[in-house]
């Protein structure tokens, strides 16, 4: 797009002059100070914000906006023929505002691709995400509680076989206070364990993660990286939790006996 396009939407009074180019990316990944197109280098400055960002084709890649000093630039860069976009906000009930597209849709007679709702779009995603969700949800609670519970009865199992030793220890002068601290020690290093295989294993995986969410046009990396760092929390919550639990029911076998 011109520059002039590019300050009318975002309300700027930005300038360039030659063969200058503004250059925005969704991820911003472009840091470069050139641009080659047709084996032919521009100098660019990279956009860091633009209000504009519609992936028009709804493809899983990436669009890449750049702005140029004038049209002749811009079709010398893109000779396709040009897209026109044209967007515009509503207000009223989302039901209101889906029925509004539908009608705009077929009155225009538009396909899917030349048209984009976010009340459709918005309908789409939580049908399809949500179930996502919903499973990823259930199958990790399930595998959780699984490996928490395999723990918590194996420890028990060793507390039933550890209560005539730790007897024995006792007579020969082992304190109570050393008993507790020797069974939190054991029952947490069982219990940290997992937990630091499972924060390992998320940071190798992370980069296929982000690779299959780009897929699904996600490319928010701040949100990726702070809904990881909510889940591990969450886990560890839960198994200190657990770990509590443990070591309550390992010293009270020990003692007991």
């Amino acid at each position: 797009m011109t520059i002039n396009d590019y300050n009318r939407v975002q309300g700027t009074q930005r300038k360039l002059v030659g063969n200058h180019l503004l250059i925005y990316t969704p991820d911003n990944s472009y840091q470069n100070k050139w641009l080659t197109i047709n084996g032919k280098k521009y100098p660019v400055k990279v956009v860091h914000h633009f209000k504009m960002v519609v992936n028009y084709q709804h493809s899983i890649f990436q669009p890449v906006f750049v702005i140029t000093a004038n049209e002749r630039l811009a079709k010398q860069l893109n000779p396709a023929p040009w897209l026109y976009l044209q967007g515009f906000n509503l207000s009223g009930s989302n039901q209101k505002q889906k029925r509004f597209s539908l009608v705009l849709q077929q009155s225009l007679r538009l396909q899917n691709t030349e048209l984009s709702s976010k009340v459709i779009q918005q309908a789409l995603f939580k049908s399809l995400f949500g179930g996502f969700l919903f499973v990823g949800i259930l199958i990790s609670m399930t595998m959780s509680f699984a490996t928490a519970l395999i723990i918590y009865y194996k420890q028990v199992s060793e507390g039933i076989a550890d209560a005539k030793r730790f007897k024995t220890m006792q007579q020969v002068g082992l304190s109570q206070a050393e008993s507790k601290k020797a069974i939190h020690s054991q029952v947490l290093l069982v219990f940290m364990l997992p937990i630091i295989g499972a924060v390992i294993h998320l940071g190798f995986a992370f980069p296929a993660i982000k690779s299959v969410l780009t897929i699904f046009s996600m490319y928010n990396l701040k949100l990726l990286v702070t809904v990881s760092v909510a889940t591990i929390a969450l886990l560890v919550a839960c198994y200190l939790g657990i770990y509590w639990l443990t070591t309550t029911v390992y010293q009270r076998l020990v003692n007991r006996s």
